[in-house]
């Protein structure tokens, strides 16, 4: 079993955290109780890097890590106050002018082309540091 996965009781401190859509089902491991709680959907938190939730063994890791390094090089990953939550993790997405397909980011059709032309720009320079680090 993968390391990732052996922390995770320590660290949610003998509860197991369930969420679905804008559920949260809590299990606390000491009284065997189960508790529900429904999220405002604007309120809802965001999970981001699910490739740090689960080991390389995953099945569906390489899409979840292709992911997040697709949300880091667009910028999306920067202001992780603003993002935990869904009515910011859409303001984001709407001001970088990018939306999802499925598992990948895509431009919005109605994107601005000189907010696109910064975001590239970003985008490589990002990657041009990440193969430097990759380097050396």
């Amino acid at each position: 079993m993968s390391q990732k996965l052996l922390i995770f009781p320590v660290l949610i401190l003998m509860m197991i955290l369930i969420r679905v859509g804008r559920w949260r089902c809590r299990l606390g491991l000491q009284d065997l109780k189960v508790r529900y709680k429904e999220y405002d959907p604007d309120f809802a938190p965001v999970v981001q890097r699910k490739d740090r939730l689960v080991g390389q063994d995953y099945p569906r890791y390489e899409k979840f890590a292709k992911l997040s390094q697709q949300e880091e090089d667009w910028g999306l990953l920067e202001n992780w106050s603003e993002i935990q939550l869904w009515s910011g993790w859409q303001k984001v997405l709407r001001e970088t002018g990018v939306e999802f397909k499925g598992s990948r980011l895509q431009w919005r059709q109605d994107a601005d082309a000189y907010q696109q032309k910064i975001v590239r720009s970003r985008i490589r320079s990002r990657q041009r540091q990440r193969q430097k680090e990759k380097d050396n």
